[in-house]
């Protein structure tokens, strides 16, 4: 690729933010001064052997550096994180999602994907203190019917998503302080990164619905609204309220014929909730009270299922599927040589592949390659 002549030093930032790496770890194993990758970062070039050893310690190709950010501003991300969580590793996950949303662009200007497909929530409070059960219960039951989904069971809750608009990737952060982030930009179009690095099918899929859920519910506040402590233990609760609302609507209430563990351990297959989220559920719905429920989770704890649960190997992982299918449908669609389309993404290769899912050494050129022009307008979904 032929390299354009500015260095972009927002790109070596924040490669070196994925990786959680301190300027001052950067500049030892480049071998230069701190305060000169602090220059390189504000614009400042490097030579070329430095550039060549930037680029090699980071394992990103040397002409990453020339591509200009086109990203669209989008709101503060909310974390699903432990409390211990530092703000790098929260940077270190909001960066991936970042160049999620960068494929995305890139991948939309070509190909139709699925648009936001939220329901009139205008009625409903959008002040996390104004918003009651009642109002939580109402958005649900809204968004199932805005979805098509009736009252039958989630098969496939990432695909759900997907085909309402939401840009979902699973990556491994290589810690699990960060459970999953999302955020949403001005044109309404939002992200979701779920750590994949927890395995558990229920748990992926109650991440993947709590973070639409938090868009569906705090998405409509304003980009500066503030949020403190007490406030983000607010608006968890109401985005895991919101989030088992969903996934289990009244017709699985009225499946609990009577509450017991072993009741939810058979309609946990058919739900491919948690016997824990099942619990939880009920007793926001009142079908059990506080004692109750505590009882049961001291059984529950009793019996070995606070971690790992019956059923959990039998259930599949749901993977995103939408920006692997948009990239596909450029080569088989288009007849795009995947080489050349690697060529003109906006991110290195590798990236791309873990973001999107797609399998490493997909982009590895091909000498039949040749054609370099990217088609528009696929219509990849009807």
């Amino acid at each position: 690729m032929k390299q354009p002549s500015s260095f972009v030093g927002a790109r070596l930032s924040e490669v070196r933010e994925a990786y959680g790496m301190a300027v001052g770890t950067l500049a030892t194993l480049v071998g230069v001064h701190r305060n000169t990758i602090g220059e390189y970062e504000n614009g400042a070039q490097p030579d070329g052997p430095t550039l060549d050893r930037i680029s090699k310690v980071l394992g990103v190709p040397a002409h990453y550096f020339f591509v200009p950010i086109v990203r669209e501003a989008h709101a503060p991300p909310l974390f699903r994180c432990k409390s211990k969580t530092t703000e790098t590793e929260k940077r270190q996950a909001e960066v991936h999602l970042e160049w999620v949303q960068e494929i995305d662009q890139f991948i939309s200007k070509h190909v139709a994907l699925p648009k936001p497909n939220l329901p009139d929530l205008s009625d409903i409070p959008a002040h996390p203190r104004l918003i009651r059960s009642e109002h939580i219960e109402e958005v649900a039951v809204r968004v199932r019917n805005q979805w098509g989904l009736g009252e039958a069971p989630l098969n496939n809750v990432v695909h759900v998503l997907e085909k309402n608009g939401y840009i979902v990737s699973h990556f491994s952060l290589g810690f699990d302080n960060v459970e999953a982030l999302f955020f949403k930009t001005h044109r309404e179009r939002a992200y979701i990164l779920v750590n994949k690095d927890y395995d558990s099918a229920a748990r992926l899929r109650f991440t993947a619905l709590h973070e639409a859920s938090h868009d569906i519910l705090h998405g409509r506040l304003p980009t500066n609204f503030e949020i403190d402590k007490p406030m983000k233990k607010l608006i968890e609760q109401q985005g895991n309220e919101l989030t088992l609302a969903i996934a289990l609507p009244q017709a699985f209430i009225d499946e609990v014929k009577s509450v017991s563990l072993e009741t939810l351990r058979i309609l946990k297959p058919r739900w491919k909730m948690s016997i824990q989220a099942m619990l939880r559920r009920l007793l926001n719905v009142g079908r059990i009270d506080k004692a109750r429920f505590a009882s049961l989770m001291v059984h529950l704890s009793k019996r070995g299922w606070r971690m790992t649960e019956p059923h959990d190997d039998a259930l599949p992982i749901e993977r995103p599927t939408l920006l692997k299918s948009a990239i596909n449908a450029l080569v088989t669609k288009a007849g795009m040589q995947k080489s050349a389309l690697g060529a003109v993404l906006p991110l290195p290769v590798g990236i791309v592949e873990k973001l999107a899912g797609l399998p490493a050494g997909y982009f590895v050129p091909d000498p039949e390659d040749f054609n370099l022009s990217v088609p528009k307008n696929i219509q990849l979904f009807g």
